[in-house]
């Protein structure tokens, strides 16, 4: 997707969503029909709520589908307590 650099994320959430699960019931996703695997999100320099994705797994038809959201406040203030990101040359 991205050429310029590889990284990673390590993130402490906030004590109220210890779960994404409870971070997605937030959000109004029924989670006893959907398994939360992951969110995605994209972020520029103007702007870390450009697209914010749930990726969910139906737990009946193991089906993987996408919910996108909006969060109601930045997504970092609202879910993450810290973070440290690592960049490294991708060459």
């Amino acid at each position: 997707m991205y050429k310029d650099f590889e990284g990673t994320i390590i993130i402490d959430t906030v004590d109220h969503f210890p779960t994404l699960e409870r971070y997605a019931e937030n959000y109004k996703i029924d989670t006893n029909k959907y398994h939360i695997l992951e969110i995605k999100f994209y972020a520029s320099r103007n702007s870390l709520n450009i697209e914010n994705i749930f990726i969910c797994k139906d737990k009946l038809t193991d089906e993987i589908i996408e919910i996108p959201f909006t969060p109601t406040k930045d997504i970092f203030s609202q879910l993450i307590k810290r973070s440290e990101i690592r960049i490294k040359n991708s060459k």
